[in-house]
């Protein structure tokens, strides 16, 4: 369960930066990155 739970949030959060870049310019999106690659480590280690 948390396994799909992160991989959600990392989909979100990858699909969200590509909208907020177009959107907002490059600053809103880095953090949005930011997180996305905070995510994505801890969905790796879910995944274990």
């Amino acid at each position: 369960m948390l396994k799909t739970q992160a991989n959600d949030v990392v989909d979100t959060l990858e699909n969200g930066s590509h909208v907020l870049e177009k959107e907002h310019g490059s600053d809103v999106a880095a953090n949005t990155k930011s997180q996305f690659i905070r995510y994505q480590v801890i969905a790796q280690h879910v995944k274990r």
